[in-house]
């Protein structure tokens, strides 16, 4: 009988020693590896330009929606600064602290700045994309307003 038990310990040892120290230290990293979250670091608050380029861009009103929503009436100029207050990032959620699977989110994709003339609304942007805009020479996003 002991000689059965050694027999087959071996066979095991041998057959399926180097399959199964893989799959069980496979198994052990996927358990233990885990989630790991990722905090983005904080963006101070900062102003943003933009000219409203219009034969009339007074006739123009800015919605600014970021955590608050305000308007901000566009001068004869079509210039207008606002205030893009601080932010952060969500979590990223990362496998095994490499692989993105989840979570952050962008507020920046997420904040809008609404073109409104006569109470409608004419054109929408994120302030991501606001960020894509051509700038002048002195720094204002240039948003070409089409009749």
């Amino acid at each position: 009988m002991l000689q059965r038990r050694d027999t087959i310990r071996a066979v095991l040892r041998t057959r399926f020693g180097l399959p199964f120290c893989g799959l069980v230290s496979t198994a052990v990293t996927l358990l233990l590896g885990g989630c790991a979250y990722r905090l983005a670091p904080a963006v101070p608050a900062s102003e943003d330009q933009i000219q409203i380029v219009d034969s009339a861009p007074s006739h123009y009103l800015l919605r600014v929606n970021t955590d608050t929503t305000y308007e901000v009436p566009v001068p004869n100029d079509g210039r207008v600064t606002f205030t893009v207050p601080w932010h952060r990032s969500s979590c990223g959620v990362y496998l095994f602290g490499k692989i993105e699977v989840g979570g952050d989110s962008d507020p920046l994709q997420q904040w809008q700045i609404r073109v409104m003339s006569n109470g409608r609304e004419v054109r929408k942007l994120s302030l991501r994309e606001l960020a894509q805009l051509p700038a002048d020479a002195a720094g204002y996003r240039l948003l070409t307003m089409h009749p």
